[in-house]
């Protein structure tokens, strides 16, 4: 009696699981394929003006707020087939802010900070693929978890939730070292894992006006042997929130790229 019990049980669990896992709607292909479109045509632009945000913070157990381990803003233009472009930022690296300004051209990246003027020979395959101006990737129709489509004043706003695992979008973006940057000496990337990524699509008449990404990284460190103590998992986890966003301004022939022009003395 007790094995016909326990089997009719799993009989009733298997069945809820089978439709639970009925009921999750897939994403609508229609309207993901015109996202694609969309996406497309917001990464085809050669020649824009926009502005840009990127962030990396972390809560803080003292506070219960978040920390804010890097922070980005400015706007900048750009002209991809006359490799050219210009950016003004502030930038907040822990307790540090420095504001600076760069302008790019003939292979040579111009950084201005604090009244000094610094040239740095940069390709322009490995400027133009840097933040903001990579080409940000959006997740296979196979990722995506969840997918609306809303109404706006004048536009459209869509929200694309792609799976965990999206280690190759942050590596696009951020490109940088992720335990450098949270200062983890001997980092355990074996046990790194990255949550779901949330995209933000705001679209007026037919164009993308602006693109966000966020999603949530858990790094770990490599606990120090200490002779009778063992660290618990969570004092050895730092989890990141990172976000990215460009807002497109102007496109074409009307965007102006500042150059350069040295100071007389």
């Amino acid at each position: 009696m007790m094995g016909a019990r326990l089997f009719k049980t799993v009989s009733c669990l298997l069945i809820i699981v089978l439709l639970l896992a009925s009921c999750k709607q897939k994403p609508d292909e229609g309207v993901y394929h015109t996202l694609v479109s969309l996406h497309e045509g917001y990464t085809a632009v050669e020649r824009g003006e926009i502005g840009f945000l990127m962030e990396a913070s972390f809560a803080d157990d003292e506070s219960g707020e978040a920390g804010v381990l890097y922070f980005i803003q400015g706007n900048a233009c750009y002209d991809r087939e006359a490799q050219t472009a210009w950016q003004k930022y502030t930038a907040t690296l822990l307790a540090s802010t420095y504001n600076s300004e760069e302008y790019y051209a003939d292979g040579v990246k111009k950084h201005i900070e604090g009244g000094e003027a610094y040239d740095l020979e940069t390709a322009p395959e490995e400027f133009f693929d840097a933040f903001p101006y990579c080409r940000v990737p959006l997740a296979e129709l196979s990722a995506v978890e969840s997918l609306t489509a809303s109404e706006t004043d004048g536009g459209m706003l869509y929200t694309l939730v792609a799976s965990a695992g999206q280690k190759e979008l942050v590596e696009e973006i951020w490109k940088t070292d992720l335990y450098a940057l949270a200062g983890i000496r001997v980092p355990d990337r074996e046990k790194e894992s990255y949550g779901d990524v949330t995209y933000t699509y705001s679209v007026k008449e037919g164009q993308v006006q602006s693109l966000s990404v966020k999603l949530t990284v858990s790094l770990y460190e490599t606990a120090a042997y200490t002779p009778g103590y063992t660290p618990d998992e969570e004092s050895l986890r730092l989890d990141l929130t990172l976000q990215a966003k460009v807002t497109l301004k102007q496109t074409g022939e009307g965007v102006n790229v500042p150059v350069y022009v040295e100071e007389s003395s």
